[in-house]
């Protein structure tokens, strides 16, 4: 009973929050780097408290590590020294991750790391596939020009 409860008002909640975002930011008006921000984490943050059943206040703090990280993220791409930058993005990428780890149970945690081991894998299983078309296609480019250049001889 207590669970339909919480879903009802995490329904409500969700609808009140996008109600909201449409009502902010008309279609035809640009919107500034601070809403994109703010509609980013929110996104990410409601994703992640489907995902992991995250109370309302869990949710909060998840959209607040979300606009620092991507408030961090935008400040290292003005900056002009890109020479660590690599590294730097992921550190903070691990520091995102622990922040929202301590903001979660530890069954919770469980369910982030297993989320995060499957995103990974798709997208690591994408690069794979993208990568073997490349080399396929060098591979055609090679035989092309070897054939072409045994037919001159």
């Amino acid at each position: 009973m207590l669970k339909r409860i919480f879903a009802v008002a995490l329904v409500l909640f969700m609808g009140m929050q996008l109600q909201a975002q449409t009502q902010d930011a008309p279609k035809n008006v640009k919107q500034t780097k601070e809403y994109s921000v703010e509609k980013r984490a929110d996104r990410m943050a409601n994703a992640l408290g489907q995902d992991l059943q995250l109370s309302e206040e869990q949710v909060a703090k998840v959209k607040e590590i979300e606009m620092k990280f991507t408030n961090t993220m935008i400040e290292y791409r003005k900056s002009a020294d890109r020479s660590n930058m690599g590294e730097q993005v992921m550190e903070l990428r691990k520091q995102k991750n622990e922040d929202i780890k301590a903001v979660l149970t530890p069954e919770q945690q469980e369910q982030y790391k297993e989320l995060r081991r499957e995103k990974m894998g798709s997208r690591s299983a994408e690069m794979r596939k993208k990568r073997n078309e490349m080399h396929m296609e060098r591979v055609k480019e090679r035989r092309a020009k070897m054939e072409s250049q045994e037919g001159q001889n």
